[in-house]
């Protein structure tokens, strides 16, 4: 995986949006995200829509949980008696959790049922992976940066949510455009030594 931040958007069948599924965004809103994007053009921004309701629990494949897998929880999506309330932090904290569940899923597959683990390398681009997106949400929580998600994605030892049970990724850092070439030649060489 290869970015220049940390999740915030979901892609789900929200209640009051024009299309079916949607990416919802919670960036450039105060409270309540209502910014529409077609999910599978990510450029095609469809409107600003008021009244969206986000999925009680899962994406639009219904596979995909917006509450964490970790055990315990990463983060926790307020509810109410309706589901997930639509908040900026709700969606933000849930594009992290589907994205975190993904490569859990990926790193403990069933050999015997579905194929090998799955590896996952991640490179961070940009000093926005060290700043805090939504700081509202989050407060100073160094967890909740891009770069250490994206070490959770990767399963390094030292993040919160390492398990030796899987296998154990890559993480790099660069920082601007003159280190891609470093850190895509790192995250190659790795690849090569595995598939020796």
């Amino acid at each position: 995986m290869f970015t220049d931040g940390a999740p915030n958007c979901i892609v789900g069948n929200f209640g009051g949006a024009p299309v079916q599924p949607a990416s919802l965004y919670s960036l450039a809103v105060r409270t309540t995200p209502t910014w529409i994007y077609s999910f599978d053009q990510p450029d095609n921004f469809l409107g600003t829509y008021g009244g969206i309701t986000i999925p009680s629990n899962t994406d639009h494949t219904n596979t995909i949980n917006l509450q964490s897998d970790n055990n315990p929880r990463t983060r926790v999506l307020d509810t109410d008696s309706g589901g997930i309330i639509n908040t900026k932090c709700n969606v933000n904290k849930a594009a992290r959790n589907m994205l975190e569940n993904v490569a859990n899923a990926a790193r403990r597959e069933d050999p015997n049922v579905n194929g090998s683990p799955i590896n996952v390398f991640t490179i961070g681009f940009g000093l926005a992976m060290t700043t805090q997106e939504v700081s509202e949400c989050y407060g100073t929580d160094n967890k909740e940066l891009g770069a250490y998600i994206l070490r959770r994605l990767a399963n390094v030892p030292g993040v919160d949510t390492y398990n030796s049970d899987q296998p154990t990724g890559l993480y790099v850092q660069a920082d601007d455009a003159t280190e891609l070439d470093s850190a895509f030649e790192r995250v190659a060489n790795a690849i090569l030594r595995l598939s020796k």
